[in-house]
């Protein structure tokens, strides 16, 4: 089971809270610092597991415990509140030390001015004895939101701080008592609530048909608790939960709203900009360290824009280039791209996985050899690990070194002479090395040979291998076509047992390209197997993430390619 709090059950509070040396009154100024007012080994807490709780066990029979330190709320009965159920939970904060000394409100950077007034009036109503915590944001920059954050937080003497990120006004339905009791019960890192998006319209709400709608104003309300994986420069988002805990969910990111956060765990990223809340989400996650939502605990929040294509922001280059991310896979099956590249495959890095640009301009340049020989009537088809790429990934292999592509040898001089009058067009970053000519063997009764190496301008290298015979429908004129990247490629009449007989056995498992593994030629046996990643790699770039060398379901996210390249909107989280 995971250790959280409860772990501690038997520990008392430290001495300024402990029954031999009562809480101060309220209003009297604390003297210990945000970290007292946590039980002693609290870090151990925050522990490398997030699935699998155990059942939540009974609360201890301790005086002065951290269960008698916040407001805790108890279950009346299912009948309290009917017929609305506004009612049933009871809370009893009678000698319990004030909300103000555990947490203190942080304005959100990006607050506008019309929204301040409104926003300062509602805590007043609600939580009048945190107005004094409040600490104001200066005017915001985009570029400086978590400069803006962390000089903000630097002020703060709580062991907890709520950031009113979106927020509009604290209502009825905001329960910080709520989110402080998960935080403090089960060490959890980062707690946020459920969001209340308002529409003014005359139009009636999509209810469904025949269903009756209602005028003026209308509330929307969210629960933005997404998981997230992050591999292969792709970070997708899944909304929902697998585990929940005392009726709040688990999850990776928090997309929009406000949240509880501790202070101490809670730094941000300065060069990020509004991506800084992103990139805490993701420490947190990759520290193992839980973060939850409390759907019962609602805040109006102000909308979000939309996604929209325009100029790179550099706060998303600035989190692309940190996470190795091109782009971002939304919940509605959104593609965002944020970046065009986030770097090249090279030799240093062995066992890691192409970036997603990269895969781009080997397709890109795959589909315009195969339309270049057409329409110079070449008969051309994928050939070798190329073509193996196609049967397993219907796209290049992700590991990828170089293009194999077959060429009838007696059309090898035309395409010499098409290459030729290419690059005096200007096409001059197009380079065909011809290292074996086309000839005419006796034997074979058939031009045979023309070999060479052609480099494009995204500096991608084809193997041209001649071949005497191709597939024989080919030869008259029939081709045979395989879904590949955004098209279909030329390929041998049974692609796959093509491939089969030059791969031998397990040739759907993987191998990687006889380059990386340092052999002499690419005639060696076929043995799948991930060579170990390089140390200086990201790990969500590594192959061997995924321990079995086999399948393809694994890289769909990482062949997300074809979706329209925008650039980076403000994030919707």
């Amino acid at each position: 089971p995971c250790p959280s709090v409860l772990d501690l059950k038997n520990q008392t509070l430290p001495v300024a809270v402990n029954t031999e040396h009562p809480a101060p009154p309220n209003g009297e100024a604390i003297a210990e610092g945000p970290e007292e007012l946590l039980p002693s080994g609290f870090e151990k807490a925050n522990a490398a597991c997030v699935q699998n709780f155990r059942p939540r066990p009974p609360l201890p029979n301790i005086s002065r415990t951290i269960v008698d330190t916040v407001c805790k709320e108890r279950f009346i009965s299912s009948v309290t509140g009917y017929p609305e159920f506004d009612a049933g939970w009871e809370r009893n904060c009678t000698g319990i030390r004030p909300l103000e000394k555990f947490v203190t409100l942080v304005e959100d950077p990006q607050v506008s001015a019309g929204d301040r007034p409104a926003l300062l009036a509602s805590i007043k109503l609600t939580y009048p004895s945190l107005v004094g915590t409040l600490l104001r944001a200066p005017p915001y920059t985009g570029s400086a939101a978590g400069v803006m954050l962390n000089e903000m937080i630097k002020k703060v003497k709580t062991p907890y701080f709520f950031v009113l990120r979106d927020t509009l006004e604290l209502t009825a339905d905001t329960d910080l008592w709520r989110l402080l009791e998960i935080a403090l019960f089960y060490g959890v890192a980062l707690v946020g609530g459920g969001v209340v998006q308002l529409h003014h319209s005359s139009a009636r709400p999509p209810q469904g048909e025949g269903a009756s709608g209602t005028t003026g104003i209308s509330r929307y309300v969210s629960f933005p608790c997404y998981q997230h994986s992050l591999r292969y420069y792709t970070l997708t988002f899944t909304r929902g939960y697998e585990h929940s805990l005392d009726e709040s969910m688990l999850c990776d990111h928090l997309a929009v709203g406000p949240y509880l956060a501790r202070t101490k765990l809670a730094t941000y990223d300065p060069s990020l900009g509004p991506w800084a809340h992103a990139d805490l989400f993701l420490r947190l996650r990759q520290q193992n360290t839980l973060v939850a939502l409390c759907p019962d605990v609602l805040f109006p929040i102000r909308p979000r824009p939309a996604l929209a294509s325009g100029d790179l922001d550099p706060g998303a280059q600035a989190f692309s280039h940190k996470w190795q991310i091109e782009k971002v896979i939304h919940p509605e099956g959104e593609v965002q791209w944020l970046v065009a590249c986030v770097g090249e495959h090279s030799s240093g890095h062995r066992g890691t996985a192409l970036p997603a640009c990269k895969i781009r301009n080997y397709c890109t340049d795959v589909m315009w050899f195969l339309e270049f020989c057409e329409k110079h009537d070449i008969k051309a088809q994928l050939g070798e690990g190329t073509l193996l790429g196609a049967v397993k990934m219907n796209s290049i292999l992700p590991w990828e070194r170089d293009v194999d592509m077959s060429v009838l040898s007696k059309d090898y001089a035309r395409l010499e002479q098409a290459m030729e009058a290419l690059r005096k067009a200007g096409h001059t970053s197009y380079r065909l090395s011809t290292s074996v000519k086309a000839f005419w063997r006796d034997d074979l009764k058939a031009i045979a040979g023309g070999n060479g190496i052609l480099t494009t301008p995204s500096g991608i290298h084809f193997e041209i291998w001649g071949m005497h015979i191709l597939d024989g429908q080919l030869e008259k004129g029939t081709y045979t076509y395989l879904a590949y990247c955004n098209g279909f490629a030329s390929v041998p009449r049974n692609p796959a047992r093509y491939a089969r007989n030059r791969y031998g056995a397990r040739n759907l498992q993987h191998a990687m390209h006889w380059m990386d593994t340092h052999s002499r030629t690419g005639w060696v046996a076929y043995e799948p197997k991930w060579l170990a990643c390089a140390a200086a790699a990201s790990p969500q770039t590594c192959l061997d993430q995924h321990p079995v060398p086999d399948g393809n379901l694994q890289y769909t996210d990482y062949f997300t390619i074809n979706s329209k390249w925008r650039a980076a909107a403000p994030p919707p989280f």
